[in-house]
């Protein structure tokens, strides 16, 4: 990669092979030859010249590239709230919608806003990515009712006022 500062140079020393052709086809007796060889410099410091602002504007696009991406990456911080009860991120823009829940370490790790996905259990929520599992309390709610029914189901009929009797 040329940089700014050479393809500056070779413009010019373009200039100044450029004015060294014009006295050389002023002189009376012509060198083919030599007018040849400063052409070609001329090409080459041309072409140098050319390539040094190619690569400039390709860095100044990815710069501008980065700025756009730092500042959504800034915009999107500014709008996270961490959520306590279940360790994820949500945006407060959108808590009209509910609560959409971010997987905290893809967030904190690349700046990637991944959502969680619902495992179908209320308040349990999974990384598609890392695979992470993040609950809430009302998934601990949940799995306390469950064991509680299970525990009920599971019970032995009878009890000192049973029919059956012991």
């Amino acid at each position: 990669m040329v940089d700014v500062v050479a393809g500056l140079a070779a413009i010019k020393n373009g200039f100044q092979i450029a004015k060294s052709i014009a006295e050389l086809v002023k002189q009376p007796e012509l060198d083919r030859n030599e007018l040849c060889s400063r052409v070609l410099l001329l090409q080459e410091l041309m072409l140098g010249s050319q390539e040094a602002l190619n690569d400039a504007q390709e860095e100044h696009r990815r710069l501008k590239e980065q700025i756009v991406a730092n500042d959504r990456t800034r915009e999107i911080e500014q709008d996270l709230d961490i959520q306590e009860d279940g360790h994820f991120y949500v945006r407060r823009s959108e808590k009209e919608k509910g609560v959409i829940p971010y997987c905290q370490a893809c967030w904190g790790t690349e700046h990637n806003l991944v959502a969680l996905i619902s495992t179908g259990k209320p308040g349990a929520f999974i990384c598609p990515i890392h695979k992470a599992t993040h609950y809430t309390k009302a998934y601990e709610d949940y799995v306390n009712q469950q064991r509680e029914s299970m525990r009920r189901a599971n019970r032995p009929p009878g009890g000192p006022n049973s029919w059956m009797g012991s």
